[in-house]
């Protein structure tokens, strides 16, 4: 997810850029299920909704990755591995810059899956770097 963090008389406030690309939303479940029609384990509802467009999860991306000790596994990998389970395709969105904009958060749902996005704008928003 990207938020930009914008100021205005000094009061800060979060504004989305992005939608989560996982599997809690229906859209991205249908995507994925037409997209590997082959595949009926493509999305899971294990302790919440898994598989997901994501920053990490290479092995996921390229067969040739899954083959590799040095990147981890933390989910089974289906045999045979012939295409990425996943898309490394970003969604693009093309924003014009604000004066009030300030600064922009871009993380993985690690954060967000703890966070708002009000509650990381404040945090840095209140420890500014040079």
């Amino acid at each position: 997810r990207a938020v930009i963090g914008s100021v205005v008389d000094k009061r800060v406030s979060a504004v989305q850029l992005t939608r989560d690309h996982n599997c809690n939303d229906e859209a991205i479940r249908q995507e994925l299920i037409s997209l590997h029609p082959d595949d009926p384990t493509i999305v899971m509802e294990k302790n919440g909704w898994r598989v997901s467009r994501s920053i990490g999860d290479t092995y996921l991306k390229r067969p040739e990755f899954s083959l590799r000790d040095s990147f981890p596994k933390y989910e089974d990998v289906p045999d045979p591995f012939t295409r990425g389970v996943v898309s490394a395709e970003p969604e693009m969105l093309t924003r014009a810059i604000a004066e009030t904009d300030k600064f922009l958060i871009f993380a993985s749902d690690g954060l967000w899956e703890l966070i708002t996005n009000d509650q990381a704008v404040q945090i840095v928003h209140k420890n500014p770097r040079n």
